[in-house]
């Protein structure tokens, strides 16, 4: 077939055809023009289609146009000079009466890194829903990451920040407001590991110089299970809501006990051992009455709480027994 390269102009204003014609343009081999070009001349305030390509043969059938490139299937460019509203590169619309409609599809193989969509410089906005590796949608972003899906890339997101000034560097910063009466949760996270041997961690936080902080927080914070310090161990089968391996600094500790004061050692029906009674018990156990020995201590440790109270209960047994001596002395000194 012989090409024709000869440039010439046709001047059409309208042309409408009953029948179904294919049009084929074969361009030449040693040509670098633009094969086929469509211009508008047309000088007003009216979106005048170029190119327009219509194929509905049938509902959900019919493509209107196809094109194909070694280097790009499409290069779209968009001059909108000084007009101050918004331009598109491409403007996508999908719509019906039932089923799915995907204003945008695209998709990426065969190659070593494959990407289905690439944003190069300027913002990316979503007025919906944005879903990644789910079709229904938990919230307006909903990201679900399965091992079935990606193989053994197990984390489902990724975030990386760095800076080098003087502003305030966040990865994520989160604003949660409610004006309802709902609960409002700035992050609400669960975690859950069906193995035997492994742990789940809700939110997990390293920081890697003792100046740094793992948790900052500013306000209440509220525990409804066990907190460990220095040790993911639990030795005492959930008896203890904080277990600390390691030491404590505290201006003041108080401790909300509801085991009895022991005020009782000073009421009339008291049952205080007699000096011989408490001597013969302390020669036998070594130890006060009513105190743990040290071997106790050492392998149980002690209760703050208990042990204060059995403490002030033998200060007042104390006093008793001062009073008590205080009246002999008298006596005798009487006699």
């Amino acid at each position: 077939m012989k090409n024709i390269v000869t440039h010439f102009a046709i001047l059409i204003a309208s042309i409408s055809l009953s029948a179904q014609v294919n049009i084929e343009v074969e361009g030449s081999t040693t040509e670098v023009d633009n094969l086929i070009t469509a211009q508008v001349n047309y000088s007003g305030s009216q979106d005048i289609r170029a190119i327009v390509g219509h194929s509905i043969t049938n509902p959900g059938f019919g493509i209107g146009g196809r094109l194909t490139g070694g280097y790009k299937g499409i290069d779209v460019i968009n001059n909108g000079q000084s007009f101050n509203f918004t331009t598109y590169g491409i403007y996508s619309s999908s719509y019906g009466t039932a089923g799915t409609r995907i204003g945008l599809y695209s998709e990426a193989s065969g190659g070593t890194n494959n990407l289905a969509a690439q944003f190069g410089a300027g913002h990316v906005e979503i007025e919906n829903n944005l879903r990644i590796g789910v079709t229904t949608s938990g919230g307006r972003f909903h990201l679900k990451n399965q091992n079935t899906l990606f193989g053994n890339k197990a984390t489902a997101a990724e975030i990386e920040c760095s800076h080098n000034g003087s502003q305030v560097t966040k990865a994520i910063n989160i604003n949660s407001s409610n004006s309802g009466s709902g609960a409002t949760y700035g992050i609400f996270s669960i975690a859950t590991n069906s193995s035997s041997s492994g742990i789940a961690h809700a939110v997990r936080a390293d920081v890697y110089s003792p100046e740094d902080w793992a948790i900052y927080a500013t306000g209440n914070n509220y525990f409804n299970g066990d907190v460990r310090v220095g040790t993911q161990l639990d030795p005492y089968d959930g008896i203890y809501r904080v277990i600390v391996d390691g030491r404590i600094l505290a201006e003041e500790v108080r401790v909300q006990n509801s085991t009895a004061w022991p005020d009782y050692v000073f009421e009339n029906d008291y049952q205080l051992l007699s000096l011989t009674e408490l001597e013969e018990s302390i020669k036998k156990n070594g130890h006060l009455p009513g105190i743990p020995s040290a071997k106790e201590i050492e392998d149980n440790g002690q209760h703050l709480g208990e042990v204060q109270i059995k403490m002030l209960r033998k200060i007042e047994e104390l006093t008793l027994y001062v009073l008590q001596l205080q009246k002999e002395i008298e006596f005798l000194k009487n006699q």
